[in-house]
């Protein structure tokens, strides 16, 4: 039996703490803080440069509420995105059928946000990106107040990464009184010979003084490896990916918010987070000492810092954001590091000139590295087999991007937009994006438009140096990629384009007292699509 097709029971059990204020004078009535309600008509920030009602929002979007994932006794993020419209994948731990993909175009296609700034990706620090872990689950479901999924090419606003869309997960801010939870969540699958999986999750939030609060979360979770006995299929080659490996994530965040004054705020995150997986001789069979290591005991480590500025003025609200993000790999062949820093800003200015208006302008810069050891025990070679030399990898991005909504009349609106991207590695690049939306009816919403998108490969794709090897088990999982049988190995290549696509769709919904319903029609056009080349040479590239 496949994991997906696998039935669990789940037991959820949880408890709320309350915590209180240090200073209590004796026979004072304290009332536990409630967090404030999603209020959906004004929280969608993630199609636009603003806040914008979530019926006016100007692509094909959905939003899970707290309340929503409070309901779901869940522990990860893809059981709770895979039920979104337009979302596949999440069935499983690991492998292709675990990651979340949206409007069936491949996981590295979606941009994944916390509160608006990228998490970065640890893929190319796997030993194969297809058999990598998304990065959806370093933060606990019980820390989120509402995740925002946008289909569709949002590169006008966010750039690369962005050409089938966006998840952008919004924490719970930090609260006015001392309130906090804890969480145990375990999920006992039916069958015997799959592993089970138990977390735990505690948060605590509230004022350290009159203008400056603080937040932290902490979670542990852990997957006991499958125990399916290994198979192989009538080529002889091990069926691997019928089992799962254990896991075990560990993760902590500390958010101080400094209130400066009624228009400014100021705040820092720090985020910690540790994933140790390993494999069952059991389900993986025997070795040789290469691909022990490989497909064996692993420690990802993150960390992230952001310092974040918040300014609402009288002539529209400023966001400014400086963040670095850190992945390290340890495996037993050898070690990985990737290393991102962004600078991002955006200004949003309402205005009115022959209709009311809503301008946003912004910029990016971001900085990629990339140092690969000993390319995970392999010789580094080109896309040709040519040995090379050099494994630390570098590339600069910068970007501006505008874009205006105009409310042509009460129940019209019209968003134009233009991104401009330069990498010193593939050049300038244009974004361009137009969309409406029409409310025929207050229960009925018109929404379609055009836009471009656009991908640059990453470090590991577009470099001669980045390569590594199956270590003589063969790669299955990329059979529908093209690959028979025998041991492969897989490089990047220096000569590759961008990708770019044209995107255009139409839909029409319905919201009536509770009731939804919506159809969408989306037709993409790519361009230098990035694909493997296929078996040559017992070679997969």
């Amino acid at each position: 039996m496949k994991v997906s097709s696998c039935l669990f029971n789940s037991l959820m059990l949880s408890a709320g703490v309350g915590l209180l204020a240090p200073l209590v004078q004796a026979g004072e009535r304290v009332e536990e803080a409630q967090p404030a309600p999603v209020e959906l008509d004004t929280a969608f920030v993630t199609a636009s440069g603003a806040a914008t009602d979530l019926r006016d929002a100007p692509a094909s979007v959905s939003v899970i509420t707290r309340e929503e994932i409070e309901r779901q006794p869940v522990y990860d993020l893809n059981t709770l995105l895979r039920r979104v419209p337009g979302v596949t994948g999440g069935f499983g731990p690991v492998g292709e059928q675990s990651k979340i993909k949206l409007r069936g175009l491949d996981d590295k296609y979606t941009l994944i946000l916390v509160d608006g700034k990228r998490v970065g990706s640890s893929a190319d620090l796997s030993y194969r990106r297809d058999l990598a872990r998304q990065d959806l689950n370093w933060i606990s479901p019980n820390m989120i107040e509402r995740i925002e999924i946008v289909r569709g090419p949002m590169s006008s606003l966010y750039g690369s990464d962005a050409m089938g869309g966006v998840i952008n997960i919004i924490t719970r801010k930090v609260s006015r009184t001392w309130t906090g939870s804890a969480s145990t969540h375990i999920t006992v699958p039916k069958d015997s010979d799959r592993g089970q999986t138990t977390q735990y999750s505690v948060n605590a939030t509230g004022p350290l003084t009159e203008s400056l609060g603080l937040r932290l979360g902490a979670n542990v979770t852990r997957r006991a490896a499958d125990e399916v006995e290994a198979r192989r299929d009538a080529r002889g080659d091990f069926m691997y990916d019928d089992g799962a490996g254990g896991s075990k994530d560990q993760s902590m965040n500390a958010l101080l918010d400094w209130q400066i004054n009624e228009e400014q705020s100021l705040s820092f995150e720090a985020v910690h987070g540790v994933e140790h997986s390993w494999s069952s001789k059991k389900t993986f069979g025997d070795w040789d000492e290469t691909v022990g290591g490989a497909f064996g005991p692993s420690r990802l480590t993150r960390d992230s810092y952001i310092l974040s500025h918040s300014g609402d003025w009288s002539f529209g609200t400023s966001k400014l954001d400086a963040y670095l993000n850190r992945y390290r790999n340890d495996l037993e062949v050898g070690k990985a590091n990737s290393e991102e820093k962004i600078v991002e800003g955006s200004l949003n200015l309402p205005f009115e000139l022959l209709v009311d208006q809503r301008l946003t302008l912004g910029g990016q810069w971001k900085r990629e590295e990339l140092t690969n050891t000993d390319t995970l025990g392999t010789v580094p070679v080109d896309y040709r087999g040519t040995p090379v030399s050099g494994s630390t990898l570098k590339g600069d991005y910068s970007a501006a991007f505008i874009e205006d909504e105009l409310f042509l009349l009460d129940n019209l609106s019209l968003t134009l937009g233009n991104r401009f991207d330069h990498s010193d590695k593939y050049g300038n690049h244009n974004s361009p994006r137009a969309y409406v939306v029409y409310h025929p009816h207050p229960d009925w919403t018109v929404r379609g438009g055009v836009s471009k998108g656009f991908r640059a490969p990453s470090l590991k794709e577009g470099s001669a140096g980045a390569a590594t090897e199956s270590g003589g088990r063969g790669c299955g999982s990329l059979r529908p990629l093209g690959y028979v049988t025998g041991s492969c190995w897989m490089a990047g290549n220096p000569n590759l384009r961008p990708e770019t696509s044209t995107n255009k769709e139409i839909g029409v919904s319905f919201d009536h007292d509770g009731w939804e319903a919506g159809l969408t029609y989306f037709h993409t056009d790519f361009t230098d699509k990035i694909a493997d080349f296929g078996e040559r040479d017992r070679a997969f590239r």
